[in-house]
Formats: C-alpha cells, structure tokens, sequence
C-alpha cells in the first residue's frame, strides 16, 4: 500500500519561549506499507523531505532549513523504516523504527492507532492510520537555540509529531 499524500498528514510542535507551542507540517513525502502475513510482519518505508517544513512564516522556515536545524542541502531526506510493531488491541499498537535526521539514526517509538479499511472510489482499498511520538533535537544533534533569559530559551528541546496516514492499494 501506498501512503496518499493528499488525504494524509505530517505535522510537528515545539516551545517556543516555553509558554507556547509553533506548529508547522512538512509538505512532500512518501511512502509504502509492505503488509505481512501478520500486523507483527508488515514493514512501514517513509521518506520526508525537510525542505517542505511550513509554519506560515517563511522567515522562520528558511531557518529550520537551515544548518541550525534541518540542514537541508546537506541531508535531503528524513527516513523512518520500521522494524518492529507489538499490538495492544485490535486497533492500537506501538510501532518501532529507525529514524534517520541529519544523517543520524535513532529508534524511535511511535503510538498507532488504526482507523479501519474499506474500498474507494475508483475499485481500490484504502486505510486510515494516526500516529503520535516526541522527539528530543539532542537525539539528532540539533542543539541551536538562543537563551532569552537564564533557563528560558526560544526553542524547546522536543517535538511532538503527528502524523495522519491514508494508504491506498490500488485496484
């Protein structure tokens, strides 16, 4: 199954000042959900590209493209490949997988909740998944951030992702 990109969703949040949260989406990617025999079988293969960030301030977003953050000429892709999923219930399971930022992999875990399965419009099949994880930047070594006054800084140091899939097989 393919993940349609239209009908799905990348998005992340951080602190900014510590009393706030920014929210951004990154735009472009892709991805393939390789159905086991079994939900502990099946292989998830996604690949971002960090150029796509979006917080609706281009200033702030040609920032995160930047070396402080993203670093987007030298690392154009941000790969996850899981590697392993343990069921909860019928529709919850925590998928594991390597996550490759700025050309730094670390297991990440990711909370999955499944939507169901059901046919289209045009004689294909189609599921919905949402899933949720926080990321630490120091896992990654993305350390840039200016002190606005002792211990409050204008970036926080996690992330929280969200991420709304639709996946299509085709008839």
């Amino acid at each position: 199954m393919g993940i349609d990109p239209v009908h799905s969703r990348i998005a992340a949040s951080a602190f900014h000042l510590g009393i706030t949260k920014v929210h951004g989406r990154l735009r472009r990617f892709a991805g393939a959900i390789d159905m086991g025999a079994d939900l502990a079988s099946t292989r998830v293969h996604a690949a971002v590209e960090p150029a796509s960030v979006d917080t609706d301030d281009d200033v702030r977003d040609q920032h995160l493209r930047s070396a402080d953050f993203l670093d987007v000429l030298a690392f154009p892709s941000i790969e996850f490949t899981s590697t392993r999923i343990v069921v909860h219930s019928a529709d919850r399971w925590t998928m594991t997988g390597d996550l490759v930022l700025r050309g730094v992999r670390h297991a990440v875990d990711l909370d999955v909740v499944y939507h169901g399965a059901g046919p289209d419009l045009w004689g294909g099949e189609r599921a919905g998944f949402s899933a949720t994880t926080q990321l630490s930047r120091d896992d990654f070594d993305i350390r840039w951030n200016q002190s606005v006054m002792a211990g409050i800084f204008a970036v926080g140091r996690t992330l929280r992702i969200e991420i709304d899939i639709e996946a299509v097989r085709a008839a």
